[in-house]
């Protein structure tokens, strides 16, 4: 079972403990009309005034922890619980050639001007990987946890992008 952990400053600066070739900046093109977070025009004046105090990605997770709902061919499935300023998102990422290909938390994109939170898990090539990959096809289980220091952004989404297409969840 790996273990990645990614702590966010107040500034939003981010790393990756081990896996920052693979972490992208976040583009912020991606989101700049209000239908793709479901927002009315009401909500344009509402900032995001907490902030992201750590998020890390628990691959390969027990079954014994993980959401029985979340499987390979859907959205992962986001869980929050306001009281104590935390996110769980379950999911389960589906990629090709185990021996040459994983996934991680690949992208942290904190927009507080938005009122926004997005994660992203993809798969991608080991640096380390041989040649001759497989062309086996495997699925794993995966809990991505977020805590907050203040209030939770008004969005939040999470991303899978593996085998299965890019799927999406956004809360609430």
């Amino acid at each position: 079972m790996k273990r990645r952990t990614a702590l966010v400053t107040l500034a939003s600066a981010a790393s990756l403990a081990g896996c920052t070739a693979r972490f992208e900046p976040a583009n912020s093109d991606e989101r700049s009309d209000d239908t793709a977070t479901n927002r009315t025009d009401n909500d344009a004046d509402t900032t995001w005034e907490g902030s992201l105090s750590s998020v890390d990605i628990e691959t390969g997770a027990s079954r014994d922890d993980h959401d029985d709902e979340a499987i390979a061919t859907e959205p992962p499935i986001i869980h929050v619980d306001d009281e104590d300023k935390t996110l769980e998102a379950h999911g389960v990422m589906t990629y090709s050639s185990s021996n040459c290909r994983s996934y991680d938390l690949t992208r942290v994109d904190e927009r507080p001007d938005d009122d926004e939170l997005s994660l992203e898990v993809s798969d991608y090539l080991e640096d380390d990987a041989p040649d001759d990959c497989n062309v086996d096809e495997t699925s794993s289980p995966y809990i991505v946890r977020a805590e907050f220091e203040g209030e939770l952004p008004g969005t939040i989404i999470v991303i899978q992008d593996g085998n299965e297409g890019t799927l999406e969840s956004t809360y609430p």
